[in-house]
């Protein structure tokens, strides 16, 4: 994949370059594994201000993790019931999450961290490959995923 555009909240970004940079994801993976997934304890990791990018990698994750419906606006309540009764943990996967990321950390080589406006990305690389099929190329021998067409 050669773009990753964020999402229309820029905090989406702060989580994909952790994890796409490599650097942190094993930390990220570590603290996903090791929270105390209590409500007193989401209350107060939402409320503290992030002092690192890894920080507020976390703080997304959590977010999207236990508000209703995975809603990432702050003032978005959270997750009260959940899925049959579970409450908080009704959507927290902790081995699932920490293993998808350690997984697509290990996989960064096939990424490159794009941020920016998705729309705009998607019309530079369509206006790419538009012109290398112009000169002749064909989008079979740029991608190496890809099977030849008969």
């Amino acid at each position: 994949m050669t773009g990753l555009p964020r999402g229309a909240d820029p905090a989406v970004a702060h989580t994909r370059q952790p994890i796409l940079l490599g650097r942190q994801a094993k930390w990220l993976a570590d603290q996903i594994l090791t929270f105390d997934l209590t409500r007193q304890n989401v209350i107060d990791t939402l409320r503290r201000k992030p002092t690192s990018q890894r920080e507020r990698a976390f703080a997304v994750i959590l977010r999207n993790r236990v508000q209703r419906g995975g809603i990432m606006a702050e003032g978005a309540g959270l997750v009260k019931t959940g899925e049959n009764g579970r409450g908080l943990n009704s959507r927290w996967y902790p081995e699932t999450l920490a293993r998808r990321i350690q997984e697509i950390a290990g996989l960064r080589e096939l990424f490159s961290f794009v941020e920016g406006d998705a729309f705009e990305v998607v019309r530079r690389y369509a206006d790419e490959e538009s012109s290398r099929m112009r000169a002749g190329d064909s989008a079979q021998k740029s991608k190496p995923y890809s099977s030849p067409v008969p």
